[in-house]
């Protein structure tokens, strides 16, 4: 039997958005010829690999070198204005008519969390959602990509997988531009096109590739991105997810349904919680309770208020009858997220984390995830040891 050359499960799409990653922090921070010489060096390490058989460290090396290729010889990427022009009209459009139809500040909520509009949020509001642990709700991502692919699955779920991975492609990727490509949306919309696409080349479905496989998208259109928190945030959040949620639901001894719910806030709170005592230096430590709160409102907020925009555009009155209800919902996600930032130590200010204990926190979870080919009593051991490191790199 071939002895294993990683002791991680290998995914090609994982060891190259990996190496990406790597080339454009090697870019941002070398200096003079730093970036040169990181070339030649991974190139011939790339090669060496090869000559081995070391899949993925080849693959790391050889990504890391197209990713500070890109980064050298190409600018920013982005879409020609007569393009992205109808898009942002639309946008416009949208924003006014969510405007008219609802009060403050739940107007403003709704434009944030419908079509990306951030401008005119409510800080007292904005801080009650912060501090309850839930304000990824008001970014675009994966939660509001959810919703649409459910209602195109109850619909079309029947017809050919060529027509769903059309029409979903395309549909997204307006939702996407009318939103101006917000890093979480656009992964999201990449993830939920992998599956398809899988389908439809008779391939099996894997979630880590198609995590990578979005990352690598975004980076290549924008490095920049990788220094972006939202798309930090978004990542962090997701791949934990993926390495933490399946063992983590199936050993809680609770009924399968909350089990699942609360192993997803969880996963959701320690992919987020080194990265927010970075940027922000605070953590809320009720976000696993306002989760379980909140997030089963929003889909009746989301869907009843994006009903009533898009009827609003058809026909004003309907907009009109329509919007009181989803108001309601918007209402009770708000008080939900204002009772539990009241309540004492629902968000505490933390030290700022070093990158190396970021980066020692996320090994950890890594260690002790399905990923982890170890024995489960040595990934437990290795695990704490890495966490107690990243402890310790904050002292």
């Amino acid at each position: 039997m071939e002895r294993p050359t990683s002791p991680f499960l290998y995914r090609p799409m994982v060891a190259a958005a990996l190496g990406a990653a790597a080339g454009i922090v090697f870019f941002r921070t070398l200096t003079g010829t730093g970036p040169i010489w990181a070339l030649c060096l991974f190139s011939i390490l790339g090669l060496l690999c090869w000559r081995l058989g070391l899949l993925p460290q080849r693959t790391f090396a050889l990504a890391l070198v197209t990713a500070l290729l890109r980064c050298l010889l190409l600018p920013e990427l982005a879409l020609p204005a007569w393009f992205l022009g109808p898009f942002e009209a639309a946008r416009e459009r949208l924003l006014a008519m969510t405007r008219s139809l609802f009060e403050e500040p739940e107007a403003s909520l709704l434009c944030a969390m419908l079509w990306g509009g951030r401008g005119g949020l409510d800080k007292a509001l904005y801080a009650a959602y912060k501090g309850a642990g839930v304000a990824h709700i008001l970014s675009l991502s994966g939660l509001h990509v959810t919703f649409i692919v459910m209602l195109l699955n109850r619909f079309a779920g029947k017809t050919h997988v060529a027509f769903r991975l059309s029409v979903t492609a395309a549909l997204m990727f307006a939702y996407c531009a009318v939103a101006a490509f917000p890093a979480s949306l656009v992964r999201s919309a990449l993830m939920c096109l992998c599956p398809l696409l899988a389908e439809a080349l008779g391939r099996k479905k894997d979630q880590a590739g198609s995590i990578a496989l979005a990352a690598i998208c975004i980076l290549a259109l924008s490095p920049n991105s990788l220094y972006d928190i939202g798309f930090q945030l978004s990542f962090g959040a997701v791949a934990t997810i993926t390495l933490l949620y399946r063992p983590l639901a199936e050993a809680l001894p609770l009924p399968s349904r909350l089990s699942a719910d609360i192993a997803m806030s969880v996963c959701g709170m320690l992919g987020t919680l080194p990265l927010t005592a970075y940027h922000f230096q605070e953590a809320a430590l009720l976000s696993i309770f306002a989760n379980l709160l909140i997030l089963p409102i929003v889909p009746f907020a989301y869907f009843s208020s994006m009903i009533a925009c898009f009827a609003g555009v058809l026909y004003g009155r309907l907009g009109e009858f329509l919007a009181p209800t989803a108001q309601l919902f918007v209402r009770g996600m708000s008080a939900g997220a204002k009772a539990v930032a009241s309540l004492p130590f629902a968000l505490v200010k933390t030290p700022q984390p070093s990158v190396l204990s970021c980066c020692l926190f996320f090994g950890a979870l890594l260690m002790v995830s399905r990923y982890c080919l170890w024995p489960k009593r040595k990934k437990i051991a290795y695990g704490a040891v890495l966490f107690a490191g990243a402890l310790a790199a904050m002292l």
